[in-house]
């Protein structure tokens, strides 16, 4: 059933109950009017009858009284008339009076009357036939019969207005009962619509207390919130399943929308991905654009300096062979000779580590194992190690050491490495080489990790310790860590210094695995 069903069937039975008593009291008042009105009718016309009855009387009474003297036709048919407008004033007074109740007080009535109308009827012959004696007794008589017909008229008359009264006294009684019925009714009618409206009120206010607060839980975020409770079929169990399909629609949209944003969030990010890398394409071409513009001018100076030097330096040289033969006597000459001579190669070897590093670098990649070329560097040292104690040791784990690479650099990147670690380690040195997976712009890598157990650098010459002509060693160009930048960076890859384990330098080289 629906609520307004509810809620109106109630209400209206209700309604119904005080307008039938409503209507009850009214003809209830109606009736009692009729009747009284009845009542004072027929009281006012014995009244009025009674008097018209006393006034014929009074005028019979004239003119018998006038016969006395005057005995004419003319006033025998006044007497006449008057007798029968009398009869007629009784006939109409029996015919009110048999309507009354009291039948005691109604045939004294009829007997007075009917004694009064035979003295009267005696009366009228003893004046017609001169009897005056006998007019004069039958007069006295009549009158006394006369007035005792009107007390008992006047006792009916009396009797009907104290039935009147009791008439008017049972009615106001019947309208108080009733009008008190009529209360208690409508108060129990307003009880009982107060009773129902309140308890369909709080049925109904019940639920949408609790559609409220699955709203306001459904606003801050908990959208798999929902209505429970018996299934109503009225309004607000329709509107309770309204809800929930809405907020069901509402989830499935939501996870759409979730759907839909965690697609897009991906697609942006391999789009920023994709920027970066393109960002950092750009970067590193533009670097290297650079490089080699600096690079190529270097080299153009170095070019023309060595060719240049090189006539100086080889007639030196000859100079100097020459000279030892002749000071081969004197050994303090001979050592400033041989002094000479390493200036002269230390010399060469500046002009070569710069032609080296301003030169292009045109790699010729193979996939080989990174493995034989740190091997191959660390038997190139052997010259360096001769007399001290150094070791070597490999820690790979089974990665896979292939890359698609150029041997030759990157053989001597290892060499600069490994000598630098020589020449800053004592002994017992211990150079380290670690492999393991790695990744570089979301490409698989290979990263190589070259440590040693030397001093170290502290944190300054940590950050220039790529920078060219950079150097801690009192002999040495500073273009080592320089050349293994630039080759590393040539094969698309990435280089970074750190502190190892036993506090030495950590040199992390991170070459990718695949060529773009």
């Amino acid at each position: 059933m629906k609520i307004s069903a509810k809620i109106l069937i109630p209400n209206l039975l209700s309604l119904s109950v005080v307008a039938a008593a409503l209507l009850y009291l009214v003809y209830q008042l109606h009736e009692d009017g009729i009747r009284m009105k009845h009542v004072v009718a027929q009281t006012e016309a014995t009244s009025r009858i009674a008097n018209r009855l006393g006034q014929i009387e009074r005028e019979i009474v004239v003119e018998l009284l006038s016969l006395r003297y005057d005995r004419s036709s003319e006033r025998l048919e006044i007497l006449m008339q008057e007798e029968r407008e009398h009869n007629e004033a009784i006939q109409n007074l029996r015919h009110l009076i048999e309507s009354m109740t009291g039948a005691r007080l109604l045939a004294d009535y009829q007997e007075s009357r009917s004694r009064s109308t035979r003295i009267r009827e005696e009366l009228v012959s003893a004046a017609m036939g001169g009897q005056e004696e006998d007019v004069t007794r039958l007069h006295r008589r009549w009158l006394l019969k006369n007035e005792q017909a009107r007390a008992r008229l006047n006792d009916l008359i009396a009797y009907k207005a104290m039935r009147m009264q009791r008439l008017l006294d049972d009615a106001e009684r019947r309208r108080e009962q009733t009008s008190g019925w009529v209360f208690l009714i409508a108060v129990f009618a307003c009880g009982a619509i107060v009773t129902s409206s309140f308890y369909y009120g709080r049925a109904i206010a019940r639920p949408i207390v609790a559609l409220t607060q699955v709203s306001e839980r459904i606003a801050r975020g908990e959208v798999n919130t929902r209505i429970t409770g018996p299934g109503r079929q009225d309004e607000i169990g329709l509107l309770g399943q309204a809800f929930n399909r809405m907020a069901d629609r509402l989830v499935s949209a939501n996870a759409e929308l979730e759907r839909k944003v965690e697609l897009r969030t991906a697609e942006l990010a391999e789009s920023n991905v994709a920027l970066r890398s393109s960002l950092a394409e750009l970067h590193r071409m533009q670097e290297s654009l650079m490089q080699s513009e600096r690079l190529a001018a270097i080299g153009q100076m170095v070019t023309g300096l060595s060719h240049e030097s090189r006539n100086a330096l080889q007639r030196s040289l000859a100079c100097l062979e020459m000279l030892g033969k002749r000071l081969k006597d004197n050994e303090a000459a001979l050592r400033l000779l041989h002094e000479a001579r390493k200036a002269q190669s230390d010399l060469q070897q500046v002009y070569e580590g710069v032609r080296q590093y301003a030169g292009p670098l045109n790699l010729e990649r193979t996939t080989s194992n990174v493995a034989e070329a740190w091997r191959n560097a660390w038997e190139q040292t052997a010259l360096a190690r001769e007399g001290r104690v150094a070791d070597l040791v490999e820690e790979m784990d089974g990665v896979a050491l292939y890359c698609p690479v150029d041997r030759f650099r990157l053989e001597q990147v290892f060499r600069n490495l490994m000598e630098n670690s020589l020449a800053a380690c004592p002994d017992p040195v211990r150079i380290t080489v670690r492999c393991g997976d790695g990744s570089l712009e979301g490409r698989p890598a290979l990263a190589i990790r070259v440590s040693d157990n030397g001093p170290g650098v502290n944190e300054t010459e940590l950050q220039r310790i790529f920078e060219p002509f950079f150097t801690t060693k009192t002999k040495g160009t500073g273009l080592g860590m320089s050349i293994v930048k630039r080759i590393v960076e040539a094969h698309e890859g990435q280089v970074e210094a750190g502190a190892s384990e036993d506090r030495g330098l950590a040199v992390t080289l991170i070459i990718p695995r695949e060529v773009v």
